[in-house]
């Protein structure tokens, strides 16, 4: 709708009088009102996204706390079980199997599991005996055969 404004003696001077339809895009078309409410609404913004980025670093600092106990918890886990096991197979007290950290205790748990006992030999494997070493316990005719001589 363009309507003239009419002038002092009453009519329409559209040389001199703007029509109301241009004074509304002169009001929306002024650059320091544009700039004002572009800025606002980036400081709007802005203002939403560090409230959304200090409720992130909240939930992270929780998770991390969370972590930290969930990893303290599996470590005395792990540190407590090896304990139990090396306290029965090996010759570390107690207080020194707990001075060690679990890296520690499991080093000394493959050391052990990698160390083999020297193998027990007998008289009898060492050619005391010849032949069958079962024949001294062999019965024959009621007797046994050492006492065969």
């Amino acid at each position: 709708m363009t309507k003239l404004i009419p002038s002092a003696d009453g009519e329409a001077d559209d040389k001199y009088h703007e029509t109301e339809r241009e004074k509304g895009e002169n009001k929306v078309s002024d650059p320091n009102k544009t700039v004002e409410t572009a800025v606002a609404e980036l400081q709007a913004r802005l203002i939403l996204l560090e409230r959304d980025v200090k409720e992130k670093d909240d939930i992270i600092a929780r998770l991390t706390v969370q972590l930290k106990n969930a990893n303290d918890h599996i470590d005395s886990d792990t540190r407590s079980r090896l304990i139990a096991e090396l306290e029965k197979t090996t010759d570390y007290t107690l207080n020194e199997l707990v001075a060690m950290d679990a890296d520690r205790l499991r080093q000394v748990r493959d050391d052990q599991k990698r160390y083999k006992p020297p193998k027990f030999v007998s008289g009898a494997d060492k050619g005391e005996a010849k032949g069958d070493k079962y024949e001294p316990l062999t019965v024959i005719y009621g007797k046994y055969a050492r006492d065969k001589k």
